[in-house]
């Protein structure tokens, strides 16, 4: 598609959704370099682009969270697998395709990690734990302070 003022509304509108600028630009199959250039030459563009940005923001957010849950739970209760194997002989011609359905066990060292958060509500789960499971603040980044530096 050409960059046109069709094409950028409907990017605007793909970026105000929580679309990245990326995945936007794919979608109506515009060049993201093209899309750069223009919003780095037209004031108005680069204005309105982040206004979308500023609106997609929260949405995108929310995905994320949503995925990063999904994800989370998906390794704490285990999942299937399905495996294609294909064999070709010399002349690479297919001979066999094998599909096979393998079970991922439940990730134990995250479950052990998580129980202790989740049956005693008075402690916050560390940082790389996701906080969303347990509805909890992360906590602020401690592993370094000026006071602990002893130069």
């Amino acid at each position: 598609m050409k960059l046109n003022n069709h094409a950028l509304s409907t990017l605007l509108e793909l970026v105000a959704e929580g679309h990245t600028l990326g995945d936007a630009c794919k979608k109506i199959n515009v060049s993201y370099n093209a899309v750069y250039r223009k919003a780095r030459l037209d004031d108005k563009f680069r204005e309105a682009l982040a206004q979308a940005r500023s609106q997609g923001k929260p949405s995108f957010k929310a995905s994320t969270i949503d995925r990063s849950r999904e994800s989370f739970l998906r390794r704490l209760r285990g999942y299937e697998v399905t495996e294609t194997t294909q064999t070709f002989d010399g002349e690479g011609k297919l001979l066999t395709t094998t599909t096979t359905t393998r079970h991922v066990p439940a990730d134990p060292r995250l479950l052990l990690r998580c129980a202790k958060y989740i049956f005693n509500e008075d402690e916050t789960p560390p940082q790389d734990l996701p906080c969303i499971v347990f509805n909890c603040a992360p906590r602020p980044d401690t592993s370094f302070s000026e006071t602990q530096n002893p130069n």
